[in-house]
Formats: C-alpha cells, structure tokens, sequence
C-alpha cells in the first residue's frame, strides 16, 4: 500500500511536469522569435515529459494491482474445512442438531449432508414441532455436562436471553480466540449486523441488545426482517402509488377496500395472544413506541404507543373477514390467494409468493420498505431463529465447524439456491441472486434501519407477550375494550411481573441475598491495587459481602492464577481475578474466566445505573474483551471477560523547567522529538534527551511496541502473516535505537522502574511511556521534579498516526467460582461511577470517560486532559494479545530487539530472525492450517 501511494504520487508529478512541458512548447511557439533549436527542445522536452509520465501512470498501476493481489483471500471452502477436522482429529464425531420443523430448516438438509460427508462429522438432524420446541430443548440443555442430547440448537429469538440467562448456550467469543478453528474468512462483519444483535447477541443495553457489555451466543439462521409486499397489477391498475409511510398505506388500502372488487386493501395477524402482539410490535416501532425505557419503565401510556394501537385497528378494519382468529398463516394465505393487496410482515412472503402450491399472485407481487412512521421512523422487524453450540455439549469444536461453514459465505449461498433465506449482507448483495429475487434489494436496504429492539427480549417477555399484551390488544381489536383501557391494563400487569422478576429492585435489595458471603480476590501487589484497599472495605460495609484480598507480587501472579483457575468446579480458591492485559486471551481460551454478558442478563443483579459506555472503550477492549477480530479484540463475536482496573495507556512527560529554559517546543512528532532530545543531550549539562526500557526481553520488546504502533508497524496481519519485514518495522527499530542512543548509560539494563527514575531523580528531559508517571513525578519520596513536569500526546508517527499504548490489567470472575454473583456485584461496585472516584481519591487510576472529564480532577490532576485525548485514539491492537504472545514477547522479539540495541545485529537480521521464529511459533499453533490466502 505505501509502495502504490508512492507510486501514484510519482505519477500525479510526472503528469504535473508533462502538463509543464506543454505550456512551454506553447509559450515558444506563440511568441514567434523561438529559434528552430529552441522549439526541437521544447518539443523533446514535451515527449520525453509524455514518456516519464506514461511509465509512472504504469507503475501507478501495477502497484494497485499487487496491493490487491496481496489482499485477496480466497473464502474458505468445504475443502477447507474438511481439511481442518481432519487436522484437529474431529473425523468420525457425532453431533446432534435441534431444529424446528420449519421450511428454511428443511432445505438445509442437502448442505449438511454434503458437510458431513466432506468433514467425517456425522450429524444427526432432530427436527422438532415449533410449538413443542422450546419444552424439548430446555430437558436437554438443563443437564449436566456432556450429557444433553443436543450439541446444536436453533431458537425463535425471543428465547434467546432466557437460554442465555440460565446457562444453557456457549459464547461463541471462547471460540473465537481458538485460530486452529476460527476460518479466518468467515468474516463476521458481513453477517447481517441486525439479525446478529437481535437472535444470537445477548448482555449488551437492557440485558438483550448490543453493547459494550454483550457477547455473541449464536449465528442467524432462518432470519428475518419485515418488508412490504403489493399486488403491482392491482395497483397499476387503479393508478396508485406505492406507499411509503403509514398515512399513505392507509389511504391506500381504503381505496382498495372500497373500490377493488373482492379484495381488502390489508391483511394482518389478528388472533388474541402472541399474534395481536406481534401484530402490534410491528406497527409500534414505526410509531416511536416502546414497552420499556432503559430503567425497564413501562412506555404504554405514551401517545405513541396509543398511536400505534389505533394504527392496527385501521389495519384490521381494512383486512378480510376472520383477521381477528389469523396467526401468520391465514393473513399470509388472504395475500397470497388474492384476497388482499398489502401486506406488511415477515420476508418469507416473496419466496411464497414465487411457489405455485401456495400462491395464485406469482409474477403480480411488488416489494418495498415498511412504511415509515409519523415521525418518518424505520423499525422493521427483526426476527426469526438463529443457532448456537449447548453449553452442555461434549462435542463443542465439531459443533463449531459445523455452525461457522452453515453459515459461511459458501453455506450461505448454498442455502439459497436450496430455497432458505440469507444471512449475509454479501449474499443480498450479488446482483445475480438480486435479479433471481426482486426482494432482495429491498430485504438489503431495510435492513439497514431494521431495530434490534423491536420486541423486549428478556426472559419474562413469554408471560408478557400472550397473556398480558395479547390478551389486552386483543380485547381491543374485539372491541372489549378502548385502546387507552387495554395499554393502562397492560402497563400495569407488566409492571407486577417485572416487580416480581426484581428489575426494580434497590442497591439494597440487590445486595441482601448476598450479605455474609465470602469472595476471595486475587490481585497484584502493586500501587494501584494496593491503594484501592480502603474502597473496597467501603463496598464490605455497603454490601455485606466479605472481601479477602490475595496480594501477590506480579511477577509470581501467573502461575498461581492459573494453578487455581485449572481446578474443578468451586474448587479453585479465587473468585475474582486481576490480570495484566497479554494474559486476557489465553485464561478466555482456556476457559479460566466467567462471561459477564451472561450475568448481565440478570436484572437482579445489575446496576441499572452502572453505564458501561462511560467505561474506557479502549481499555475494555484491550484488557477485557475477547473473541472479535483476530480472537482478542473488540468487533463482531466479541465477548466481555471482565472490567478494566488499574489500567493505563501512555503519554508524553517532559520537563517545563528546561524546556522553557531553552525555548524548545514540546514535541508532537516523532521527528521533532528527535531534535529536541538530540539538542537536550548534547547541551543541556548533566541531562539526555530521553530515557526508556532497554533490558533485553519482555522490557525491549515492550520499548519498541512503544512505538512500532506510531510508525505503523504490527506483528501480523488479519491471517497471521508475520508482518515484521516492513519498512514500517524498520523505522520504528531504528526509532527505538535513536532513543537508546539518547538515554542515560545503563538503559540496556533498564525495565519500566529503571527508566521512570531516570525521568524522576532528573537526568532525562523526556518521558514516553505508561501514564503513571504523572503520580510518581508528585510523589516526594521518589521524585525530584515536582513542579517541573508538563504532560503531552504521546508522539505521532511519520504519517500521522497516533498509536498509545493500551495495558495495565483488567478484572474478571473465575469460571470455576462457586461464589459468581456476588463477585459480579464486587466487580461491578467497584468499577462503578462512584466507586472510581473513590479509587482516584485513594492514588489509583480512573478507568472512566467520566471522571477523567470531571473539571475539578482535571484541575488538581493536569495529566487528565491529556490522557483523555490520548484515549481517543490509543490502540488496542498495540499488541498481539494472543495464548503464545508469551513466548514471542520475551524469548523471539525481546532478545533479537535486544541483540540489536545491544549492537549484536543489525535491524534487518534481527527482524528477519524475529520473523522466522515467529512463523515457527505460529505454524506450530496451528494458524495456518486453513491455507486460505
């Protein structure tokens, strides 16, 4: 990519200096005197001009095409996966699939077929009644490991947050983070992103939608969204227009009622119960209503909802006789059959409309987005089924492969040839299937504004929906009752049943049922953790929950972590632990920690005025989220192991006193750093320009991390190319050594504690590195230059780019506590609002937007501002937080980084030995046997 911009840039001043030559051999022949030698020249000027920029137009485009011949990758294919199983020992496994008996299912049976046959993993298909589904299902899930029947299940999406609750689904993040597994094509971006939040994402924004605190549970599959169809014949017929909001759909319809022979202008679901809901829901999102806001306040009383209410009356007055007995069926078969016009539900019409066993109206039907509200709101439905692995399950990898190709781009595509409906933007998107079904280029653009809120997915939403909503909307369009009786008579039933279920439960009422417990807390001895001591005997004295505290010194912490995260079930001894940011990922793969999405979904026990989005997005992702891009950071299939605590990006200090002494300005880039550190070295008495980490291993590794990511260099690329043969890679190893150079003697020795205390007793003018600084520069007992620190950006790189660090450490729950809720309240109070301003008070670091903004901190605090900018753009990807980051870090990149510093080898040997070690590392690890590029 620099290669074709250095390319194109030659090309744009070749064509520059031919459009020079032009005007020159203009001008000479206009002005009449020009010697006949003088015009030749010009003339030779013009064709040569031609001939340089023709070639670099030329080599502008060849580097084009090598970056995109570089990027291409191959989507994995059923060979691929083949190959996988058999490499992973998975030929011959046996799963088990529970299905609905329901026609996408059904036409799946050839691709997993032809799955099974290619892989060696048998799979055993039990498909179930709709109704009797979810009853089976739960008998199943509900066993203990390994002893369910089922190691795959598909559910309607309204189940999904109350299988999550209990337990009964795997996060799919854990598996993510396994690259032997994860085809690294899948690419879950292109998984429709409202089919994804709304059946298979659960602990996000009110328990069941995406967020922060969300993880992925499933894929979509038999999704669905709600689209408009008409009879286009009909409607050319009488000259009508295609409505696009409600107003005009009912005006419409009206006329279609009283003037189309024979037909209704509507149809619609109808029948008291979980249909009159349904029917309501997808005409209240339209209309800006909701059943609850974020503090699970039931919205019925609102003139939306009322709106929303009378706009299904109308719709009903216009739909044929019987509507008020339709599940979706009858209203679907009254389209289909001719009997209605509009219909506005679930997509599956377009595949019914094109059968000629269901349909009299193929080749009459036209599509189009649900009409808009009032207010010219989108809020198409989002429904449907998707699938997930059993927690339960024995058979979890087999089940893994099986569920990513289903729905991979190929599965996908295979099953719409098969007859079942896509789940990939892609797949909508091929203008060969677009011209094969009409419907899809409207499927594709609703979806974009399709609300993964549409219905309140919690777990009590099953009582909700048929006897409380259904029953009362019902009653309604049975003239029963009013429209105002039948939401205040709603409202109020639901309010109990949420009361009951505890969503309004106080802090103390939150915290009763726990009080007495006892929750053991591993955590290293280091200042942070120990000046949050006194915050946490506060949340004993809120709570009653008792706290013992494990101190341990960092370097042992490991070990001892994982001997107690390894034992069995409520055998271990820890219930919370404390991690440093490159463990994160290999105690997720090894099932060392507890997924917080799952107890999110406990109204019970969270703080509704807990706030993760006001949590530091860049060190959640860093230090507590798992299973996104690359299997550690943020991105679709993300999952959240934990909370940030005692965690920390990097800034700039320097010295105000010598800076104003010798005029300098305070450095924003890589180059003018350089110059000032240089001038600071070679005059400033006694003082050099920079200090750093130097020892060889995990400290020159994290020195030239530092700044590898403002230089644009990484380790590896999205499918694990080892990337360090970069010019990129170069110059920040050169970078690095430049700041060696201009540190005090004895860097090549120096850790974090050394390199601080240069900066700290004076003899270094310029500090980049982890924020804690800035406390020690005020602390009398270590340092010297009180007063005389300023605090600044960390530099940018050549090309501008801002790469801070991210790191520190994050806490989590051990998976093999016995003791989760109460650690999930410990974990939670302490990283709340309050809570961190009370870390704060105590000396440690804030790990919240908030009280970084907070304008009396920031005055006693001046580093604050400054971290907070730094923030927007620190990098999570700053390193490979992967299981064998360990090994690379210290034993491949620290000691070839180290040989370099130490004047052993040069920077192209060293990088080049770094990379071939690192491919070994990796190639053992089993990255790359999907083979996909």
């Amino acid at each position: 990519e620099a290669a074709a911009e250095e390319a194109a840039a030659a090309a744009a001043a070749a064509e520059a200096a031919l459009e020079e030559a032009q005007a020159a051999l203009e001008a000479a022949e206009a002005e009449g005197d020009a010697t006949e030698e003088e015009l030749a020249a010009a003339q030779a000027a013009l064709e040569a001009a031609e001939a340089e920029a023709a070639e670099a137009e030329a080599e502008a485009e060849a580097a084009v095409e090598a970056v995109e011949e570089a990027a291409f990758v191959e989507p994995a294919t059923l060979a691929t996966y083949a190959a996988v199983a058999k490499a992973n020992g998975l030929e011959g496994t046996t799963i088990v699939v529970s299905w609905p008996s329901l026609s996408h299912f059904n036409k799946a049976r050839d691709t997993v077929a032809e799955f099974s046959e290619a892989t060696g993993i048998k799979v055993e298909l039990d498909y179930i009644e709709y109704q009797a589904m979810r009853d089976k299902q739960i008998l199943e899930l509900s066993k203990p490991a390994g002893q369910g029947e089922y190691d795959v299940v598909a559910w309607v999406i309204f189940n999904k947050t109350d299988f999550v609750n209990k337990g009964y689904l795997t996060d799919l993040s854990k598996m993510f983070t396994n690259a032997a597994l994860t085809d690294p094509t899948y690419d879950r971006e292109d998984l429709i992103p409202a089919y994804v939040n709304s059946g298979s994402v659960a602990g996000g924004r009110r328990g069941y939608l995406s967020g922060p605190t969300s993880a992925m549970f499933g894929v979509p599959f038999g999704a669905e969204t709600s689209i408009m169809a008409y009879r286009k014949d009909v409607f050319a017929e009488y000259d009508l227009a295609v409505p696009t909001t409600y107003d005009e759909m009912f005006e419409v319809a009206e006329f279609i009622t009283e003037n189309v022979p024979d037909m209704y202008g509507m149809t619609s679901r109808g029948q008291t119960g979980g249909n009159s809901t349904h029917a309501w829901l997808l005409h209240a999102s339209p209309y800006g209503a909701d059943i609850f806001d974020d503090q699970w306040n039931v919205t019925l009383d609102t003139p939306e909802a009322l709106a929303a209410t009378q706009a299904l009356k109308r719709i009903v007055e216009n739909s044929p006789p019987g509507v008020l007995n339709w599940g979706f069926g009858d209203q679907a078969n009254a389209f289909l059959q001719g009997d209605s016009a509009i219909y506005v539900d679930a997509l599956k019409i377009a595949a019914m409309s094109r059968d000629p066993e269901q349909s009299l109206v193929d080749g009459n039907v036209g599509y189009s987005l649900h009409p808009v509200g009032p207010d010219g709101t989108c809020g198409a439905e989002t429904g449907g089924f998707a699938m997930g692995i059993a927690e339960n399950s024995a058979n979890k990898d087999a089940a893994y492969l099986f569920l990513q190709y289903m729905t991979s781009k190929e599965g996908d595509r295979k099953m719409v040839e098969a007859g079942g409906d896509p789940v990939r933007l892609s797949t909508l998107a091929d203008p060969a299937l677009q011209e094969r079904f009409p419907e899809y280029p409207v499927i594709l653009e609703q979806l974009a504004c399709a609300n993964e809120n549409w219905r309140p997915l919690i777990p009590e939403w099953g009582e909700i929906n048929a006897q409380i909503m259904g029953e009362q909307i019902g009653a309604y369009l049975n003239d029963a009752i009013d429209a105002e009786t039948a939401l205040a008579t709603a409202k109020t039933q639901t309010e109990e049943v949420m009361e009951r279920a505890g969503y309004y439960s106080t802090a103390a009422e939150r915290y009763a049922p726990y009080a007495g417990t006892t929750i053991v807390v591993s955590w290293p001895s280091l200042s942070h953790f120990a000046k949050a001591e006194e915050v946490v005997a506060a949340f004993e004295a809120e709570t009653g929950i008792k706290v013992e505290l494990d101190y341990i010194e960092y370097q042992a912490m490991r070990d001892k972590q994982v001997l107690e995260l390894s034992k069995p079930q409520g055998q271990g001894e820890y219930d919370v632990v404390a991690w440093v940011v490159f463990n994160k990922t290999d105690f997720v793969n090894k099932g060392y920690l507890a997924d917080l999405s799952q107890l999110f979904t406990n109204a019970s026990l969270v703080d509704p005025e807990y706030d993760p989005d006001d949590i530091i997005p860049a060190y959640l992702s860093s230090g507590a989220i798992a299973g996104g891009r690359r299997g550690y950071l943020s991105g679709a299939g993300q999952g959240l192991y934990g909370v940030p605590f005692g965690a920390e990006t990097s800034i700039m200090a320097y010295r105000q006193d010598i800076f104003e002494e010798y005029d300098l300005e305070v450095p924003t880039t890589y180059d003018e750093m350089f110059e000032v550190a240089e001038f600071i070295t070679e005059n400033v008495p006694d003082v050099y320009g920079m200090t750093s980490r130097g020892q060889t291993g995990g400290n020159s590794t994290h020195a030239w991390l530092l700044h590898a990511s403002p230089y644009g260099a990484d380790i590896f690329d999205d499918f694990w190319s080892v990337t360090l043969d970069t010019p990129e890679a170069l110059a920040a190893t050169e970078a690095l050594k430049r700041i060696v150079e201009n540190s005090p003697t004895g860097v090549l020795n120096w850790g974090f504690g050394d390199q601080a205390n240069a900066f700290l007793q004076g003899d270094s003018a310029i500090y980049v590195d982890a924020l804690k600084i800035a406390a020690m520069s005020r602390d009398p007992e270590q340092s010297l230059v009180d007063g005389n620190v300023g605090y600044a950006l960390h530099p940018v790189g050549p090309d501008g780019i801002c790469g801070a660090e991210t790191g520190g450490f994050s806490m989590g729950i051990a998976e093999n506590s016995a003791n989760k809720e109460a650690a999930f309240l410990f974990v939670q109070w302490m990283t709340s609002k309050a809570a961190d301003q009370l870390i704060v008070e105590a000396g440690g670091d804030p790990v919240r937007l908030s009280t970084l903004a907070d304008p009396d901190l920031q005055a006693r605090f001046p580093e604050y501002p400054v971290i907070l900018e730094q923030l927007e753009c620190a990098n999570e990807n700053w390193r490979p937080l992967i299981p064998e980051w360990g090994e690379i870090n210290a034993q491949i990149m620290g000691e070839q980084i180290g040989a370099y510093l130490n004047d052993a080898i040069d920077a192209e040997t060293a990088l080049a030995n770094a990379k071939e070690q690192t491919t070994a590392v990796m190639t053992r690890a089993g990255y790359y046997g999907w083979n996909v590029r």
